[in-house]
């Protein structure tokens, strides 16, 4: 961002490289409703820009590093647990869950959606974890296109995802296939 007072809204306020007045989050805490390290700084940032009108800005200047790797086998559970955790932040805070995902995730129209789409692409997605799993034995400069092989395996995380929520669900409230 060329504009320094620009604000890039609650949806880029991850934890893992973000600054806080101190005051505002001790005033403001982490929702304990939330029980996984996901979503939870969201939905934190959510409240505080409601709550306080706190804006996220970028500032390049301020560099931290963190090293946040996965495997390919471990990137798929972390998916399957982003939309287990999905439901969650939608019981926890309907309204910030509604801004994120643009609809309501817990209407059994929308599980049903996901439960029909992880149908519909079952075979193709076993194929595409096969190839995905297969990453493992590269090096990070044998890929030479990170983007490329992201779009390529996009439907397989989507996959995921639309699993651990409908998992979730069924759990939760007995929606089932």
């Amino acid at each position: 961002g060329s504009n320094p007072a620009k604000d890039w809204g609650f949806r880029h306020a991850w934890t893992l490289n973000l600054s806080i007045r101190t005051e505002l989050a001790r005033e403001i805490r982490f929702d304990d409703g939330l029980t996984r390290a996901m979503f939870e700084d969201l939905e934190w940032a959510w409240r505080l820009a409601d709550q306080k009108g706190s804006r996220v800005v970028y500032r390049p200047e301020a560099c931290v590093e963190h090293d946040h790797r996965y495997t390919p086998i471990g990137y798929l559970q972390r998916e399957r647990a982003l939309g287990a955790q999905a439901l969650e932040l939608a019981r926890v805070n309907p309204a910030c869950a509604k801004e994120i995902f643009r609809c309501d995730i817990t209407s059994e129209e929308f599980v049903r959606s996901c439960i029909e789409s992880v149908e519909l692409n079952r075979e193709r997605c076993v194929e595409l974890e096969e190839g995905f799993l297969a990453l493992t034995s590269q090096t990070p400069e044998s890929c030479a296109d990170i983007q490329a092989l992201y779009d390529m395996f996009r439907l397989l995380k989507k996959q995921c995802w639309h699993q651990g929520l409908i998992e979730a669900s069924a759990a939760c409230d007995g929606v089932v296939a």
